[in-house]
């Protein structure tokens, strides 16, 4: 989980709204201030390159990944 605040949540320029890890159940919920998923121009930019690094931080730690997306209000 280190790795993932380290390297991918620091890339979001607006920043968290919040975060919670429950190691019980592996997971990990992160809400970010505005709307990166659905972000255009440089923000859209920084967007993909967080889903790169995650995927590249996940790989090396070889974990599965389960990700949802709430698109609402769109």
């Amino acid at each position: 989980m280190d790795d993932i605040r380290e390297r991918v949540l620091t890339m979001w320029p607006e920043g968290l709204l919040f975060q919670t890890h429950r190691e019980d159940l592996s997971e990990f919920d992160v809400r970010f201030y505005g709307k990166p998923w659905s972000a255009s121009g440089q923000l859209g930019v920084m967007a993909m390159k967080m889903i790169i690094e995650l995927f590249a931080v996940l790989g090396r730690q070889v974990c599965g990944v389960l990700s949802l997306v709430s698109y609402i209000g769109a």
